[in-house]
């Protein structure tokens, strides 16, 4: 198989062929883990100020209360959703 050059950026195809790749593991794992007591999701923190990013979008701060209310929903919380700041997204 031929492959360009690679690129960079959030646009790159290497780039979202990991994001898939993750969401799928994290998938898996949502149907794997389920009823072991294990809560698995996978949230989007948006567009933050790092360097990836290029210093462009929110304080990182700002992406992690997706992941923290995730975190402190307990036992009757969200299982096996894709979430970012506006709540749940279809795969």
């Amino acid at each position: 198989m031929l492959t360009p050059k690679s690129s960079s950026g959030l646009d790159s195809p290497e780039y979202k062929a990991s994001k898939a790749a993750l969401n799928m593991i994290m998938a898996t794992n949502a149907v794997k883990l389920k009823g072991e007591g294990f809560k698995v999701n996978v949230c989007c923190p948006g567009l933050n100020a790092t360097g990836p990013s290029g210093g462009m979008g929110a304080h990182p701060s700002v992406g992690a209360l997706n992941a923290c209310g995730l975190a402190k929903a307990g036992k009757d919380g969200e299982h096996g959703t894709f979430t970012n700041k506006d709540g749940s997204l279809p795969w």
